[in-house]
This record gives structure tokens, sequence and C-alpha cells, in this order.
């Protein structure tokens, strides 16, 4: 008998093959972290951050944007209204909004009673010292959302037509003050501000602007790339980048003038057969690295799923809510020091790296490494061993779940179709520094390979490091 140690190398990112047979890597509601030189692993996985409650908006009613204005007053669209919180944490109504379409938010430069201006399914509102108005000028074309350059507000419209807003007034606008973005004959979809001019995505090209400083109007068409963009709701800010969903459907990070693919294999393939009548994307920065969130298709749809970029590792990882089949954030906003998102269920959220649930709901961390195989012959697994970080129950814990925290593993020997029955393993209890994951006896691994899944739903700290398994390879 020759028995051997083969590791299992976790994994990095999630990017699951065509066929499972083939690879099926996935982290949910994990990612692959950077420890550095010093460390006992280099790459370990850590999970994603989770929620506290905060407050509820309206019951019921999606959460379609939210906006930090200042210390005092964050701003939300859920529903039809329009909601300010306080720092106390107090919501009151300040008007209504009757769309139900994507929401865009921006504000100008004014120091005194500044202005925001809310744009959606064609209609234009600007809240202001704590009241709502509807722009009335007839000067205002229907516009499909909103960016915000210099001072001037960017309104992109159909037939490549966008106006601009008077200079830090977004009441003000004139007949005269329009461009055409034409160099292909595209709708945009989208417009975004850059470090130094604004970016117009329309659905076969990007064309990018600039403030020549002319006294009348002030934009000047500085380059054209021919990349499209396939849902305007992609589009969003991360750092001093853009990303959105490529023509060709593809994830493109845009930095300068050259809208790169980002994207990998097995998120292509999502994204080829996704429902993006319904997106959400945001993006946040914590622990020195910037991620962009984006999910699409609605809370329990087969085609629904949330990927989350990390642009500092150009790694990829999966996040789902407890019996969903995306996250159920959708919009993000960073307000007095705290990273605040709302969901569909008009709930607003505190995110944060010391909550380790959704607000009650488990977030079940799901590792999947590549396949290991002993090709062609087959093998038995004596062992696997998880290096994982011990004595993380909670002794003051409600639930039994919490206190004595485990970690299960199971397996699939027909490319992920199937996976059997998951055998569970303690984490350790609050100082059981000791705690050992090991499992005996894990049966015949065929020729084709067997791909192993670890999962943790315990609210409480999770890590792993390495992990490896003892396996008897067949001679014939």
């Amino acid at each position: 008998m020759s028995v051997r140690e083969v590791p299992l190398v976790l994994p990095t990112e999630s990017n699951p093959a065509a066929y499972g047979h083939a690879g099926r890597t996935r982290m949910v509601n994990c990612r692959a972290v950077a420890e550095g030189d010093g460390a006992k692993t280099n790459i370990q996985i850590h999970p994603v951050y989770g929620w506290a409650d905060y407050l509820t908006l309206s019951a019921g009613q999606k959460v379609r944007a939210l906006f930090s204005l200042d210390s005092n007053t964050l701003l939300s669209v859920c529903g039809r209204f329009l909601h300010r919180t306080d720092s106390a944490g107090t919501a009151t109504v300040v008007g209504g909004i009757p769309t139900d379409g994507p929401v865009q938010m921006v504000r100008n430069r004014r120091l005194d009673a500044p202005q925001v201006l809310i744009v959606t399914d064609g209609r234009a509102y600007v809240y202001q010292a704590g009241t709502l108005t509807e722009v009335g000028d007839p000067d205002y074309a229907a516009a499909i959302g909103v960016t915000v350059f210099n001072g001037y507000g960017i309104l992109p419209g159909p037939q490549g037509k966008w106006q601009i807003s008077g200079l830090d007034d977004f009441t003000s606008f004139d007949a005269l003050e329009f461009a055409y973005a034409n160099s292909l004959p595209d709708e945009i979809v989208s417009a975004i501000n850059l470090e130094g001019g604004i970016a117009l995505l329309g659905e076969r090209s990007v064309e990018f602007w600039s403030d020549s400083g002319g006294a009348d109007f002030p934009f000047v068409r500085s380059g054209v790339r021919e990349v499209g963009c396939a849902a305007g709701a992609s589009v969003t800010r991360v750092g001093r980048a853009v990303m959105f969903i490529g023509h060709d459907r593809t994830v493109r990070l845009l930095t300068g003038y050259e809208p790169q693919k980002v994207s990998n294999p097995g998120l292509d393939r999502a994204l080829d057969r996704a429902d993006l009548s319904i997106v959400d994307a945001f993006s946040y920065e914590a622990e020195g690295h910037t991620f962009y969130q984006l999910s699409w298709g609605s809370d329990l749809g087969a085609n629904s799923a949330t990927w989350v970029f990390d642009v500092a590792t150009g790694k990829w990882h999966e996040r789902e809510s407890y019996g969903y089949t995306r996250c159920r954030a959708t919009c993000y906003a960073y307000h007095n020091g705290r990273h605040i998102v709302g969901d569909g269920t008009g709930r607003l959220y505190i995110m944060g790296r010391d909550y380790h649930d959704e607000a009650g709901q488990p977030l079940i961390v799901d590792v999947q490494p590549a396949p290991v195989d002993t090709f062609p012959n087959g093998g038995i697994v004596h062992q696997v061993d998880l290096d994982a970080v011990p004595g993380v129950g909670i002794d003051t814990a409600s639930t039994e779940r919490d206190q004595q925290p485990v970690v299960s593993l199971s397996y699939s020997d027909d490319g992920g179709r199937n996976f059997g029955r998951e055998r569970t393993r303690g984490l350790g209890s609050d100082g059981e520094f000791r705690a050992r994951v090991r499992w005996l006896a894990c049966g015949q691994v065929n020729s084709v390979g067997r791909i192993w899944r670890f999962r943790a739903d315990a609210a409480v700290a999770r890590a792993f490091l390495r992990a490896s398994m003892n396996v008897e390879k067949r001679e014939t």
C-alpha cells in the first residue's frame, strides 16, 4: 500500500468550468486574502462582511438608491418615496417619486444648501434643504441617467443627445446646452464622471468628453472606443476607474480610455445566460481593497447571481443570501463611517467585519477547490485535513450553532451535479485553540476525479488556511 499526502489547493476565486468534470472552483460568501510572507499561509480564505439591522424604510418595497449628502442626511429612494435618515437613525418621508425604474443621484458643489439631482425613468427631482421638487424647466429633456462634472449635471437622453444643467444649479437648463454622442449610431445607456472628464456609454461605444472651459457649451469630445454597454445599471465608479457589463456580456474595467476585460470564463458563461433586465451594482472600499458588486435577476430567479470583483487582487468571488440565489443587497452608501446597504424588502443594514451573518440569517461560507483526481486508476481517500482557525465559538451566543461551530465536508463524484451527505467537525468552542479538523474514511475516488466542498454557517469568525488528503492510489 502506497499512501501519499495530496494538497487540496484552496481556490483564489470563483471560476467554474463549462463542465463540472473539468473544474468547479467556487468561493461563495468568502474571498481570498493575501496575508503576506509572515503568515502561516500566504493566501487564506476569509468570510465576506456580514450585516446588522439598521432600520426599515417601507416594508416590502425595494430600496432603489442610497446617497450620503452629509453626516446628518442619508437619502434613500424606497419604493416610490424619497426618505431622509438623520444621524440618530430616524427616517422621514420627504416626498413622492412616482417611478419604478433605476434611480441615480448626484450633488453639486454648493456648500450652502447643496442640491441633489435625482433622475429616474425620464423624470428629474431636486432635493434641497429638506424639500423635494420636480424639475419644471421646459428646457429639461427626459433623461435616462445623470452624473456630475465640474458643477454641471450631465444628463443623457434618447438618440445620442445629452444636455447639461446650469453651473451648480440643477433647476436651470438651457435649450442650447446640449451635444450628441454620435460617433456610432447607438443609444446612450449611461453617463459617468472620470478623472478629467466624462464617459458616455452607448450600446456599442464609449465616448469621452472633457471640459474645455469655453464660455458657451464647455464640453468637447476627446476620444472614442468601440466597446458598448449591455446594462446601464451596471456602470459604477470603482475607485479611480469605472466598471460595467460590456456589449459582449463580459465585465470591463475602464482605466483611462481603455475598457479592459476582467471577467473570467466562469463569469462570462453566467452572464451569457443572465437576465440583464434587473441589474444592481455598486462599489465599496474596505481593508485597503476596492470591491465591485454585481447582481442580476430577481431574488429567487434560476439565472440570478451576485459576483464580486476585488480590484486589488483581480479575483472574483460570489455572494448569496440565505434562501436566495443572489445577494439581497441592491444599493450602497458610505455614511458616517459606516457601510450601509439596502435590500428588496425596504430595509437598511450596517455592513462590517464584526458581523458574521445577514441580520440573523445565516451567511454560509462555501468553498469548492478544483477537482482532485488519481487518473487513470482512481484511489482510496483515507483522510482529509482542513487547517481552519480554531476556538472561534462564542460561549455567550444564544444558539448551539454559534457556541459549538462546525465545518462540514461533502463531495461529488459526478462533476458537481450531486453532493453526498455532509459530515461535520467542530471548529472549537471559545478558547479551544487545539481543535483539529479531520475526516477519516472518505471513500474511493474514481478516475473522473472528486470535487470537495467545505461549508460553515455559524455566525462566528471563520477562516480556512489550507487543506490536504491522504490517498492510496490504485496501481491498476
